[in-house]
């Protein structure tokens, strides 16, 4: 980001993996499955790639111009929360009372990491920014547990799908805004990393996932990348915790294992989807 602009940088890491993706979607295990889907299923991967690609990390890339990283960082693993309450009337997803417990003490881990805030962060620009990225996230999510579940499309086309959808429409709007980049070695080894690991690997397993897990399960997990995170910046970039960090990094794993041992609780047949939605 010290070279290319955030938005930009999103937009060239999924749209190069959209690419290094597309040519998979013809293989003859996949094609199979486009006869399967019908034109709303089409729509909603659009609306998909539209919401939680395109303008989630768009704004999530505007934040981080008004707010430090902490601030942002701190507002999106909220989305937990929301996912929770609003999956009840939107998905009828009703945790248990060891997932309630699990959450809260996920949340909590979550709070005593990222405080005290920086100074920077009474920036209200920003973070009526980050509040939108938030309604965003907690949207997109939602949609992608409703479109996944069951494994009624298959994860491969629907990662490939939104995020060439997103992909494509933060480059528009990264070059468009700040102009074509400049490159170096580093960077297109970062940005070559981004798309490839990140994204082109990780999205069809993510995907994969919410198969079986639901929206708040999801997104739980999501929120344990504060302890990898954490830990190797302290590894490779020297960066050191305090107790109050390391405090908050246990209770925000402790909080991630209650939640999920629920979801290890499930009837056999309902996580044994197979293996073909994700096929390639």
């Amino acid at each position: 980001m010290e070279d290319i602009p955030a938005l930009t940088l999103n937009g060239l890491r999924y749209t190069l993996a959209f690419f290094l993706m597309l040519p998979f979607l013809f293989l003859p295990k996949v094609r199979i499955h486009f006869h399967q889907m019908s034109r709303k299923d089409w729509n909603d991967l659009v609306i998909l790639g539209i919401v939680f690609i395109g303008l989630t990390q768009g704004a999530l890339a505007l934040s981080l111009v008004y707010l430090p990283a902490v601030t942002a960082s701190l507002i999106m693993n909220c989305t937990p929360v929301f996912v929770a309450f609003l999956g009840i009337g939107f998905l009828n997803e009703r945790p248990t009372g060891l997932q309630w417990g699990g959450l809260s003490i996920n949340m909590a881990g979550v709070f005593l990491y990222f405080f005290p805030l920086q100074s920077k962060d009474n920036n209200w620009l920003g973070l009526l920014i980050a509040l939108g990225c938030l309604i965003l996230n907690i949207i997109g999510s939602l949609l992608s547990r409703r479109i996944n579940r069951g494994a009624r499309m298959n994860a491969y086309i629907v990662s490939t799908v939104s995020i060439g959808v997103g992909g494509l429409m933060m480059l528009v709007a990264g070059i468009n805004i700040n102009g074509v980049p400049v490159f170096n070695l580093d960077g297109l080894m970062i940005l070559g990393w981004l798309a490839v690991v990140n994204t082109a690997v990780a999205f069809p397993m993510w995907n994969y996932s919410l198969q079986t897990l639901t929206a708040m399960e999801s997104n739980i997990i999501s929120n344990t990348m504060l302890i990898y995170v954490a830990i190797l910046a302290f590894m490779f970039l020297g960066e050191q915790l305090t107790i109050q960090q390391g405090i908050g990094l246990i209770l925000t794993g402790v909080g991630a294992v209650l939640v999920q041992i629920q979801s290890m609780r499930k009837p056999k047949q309902l996580k044994n989807i197979s293996a073909a939605s994700l096929n390639i």
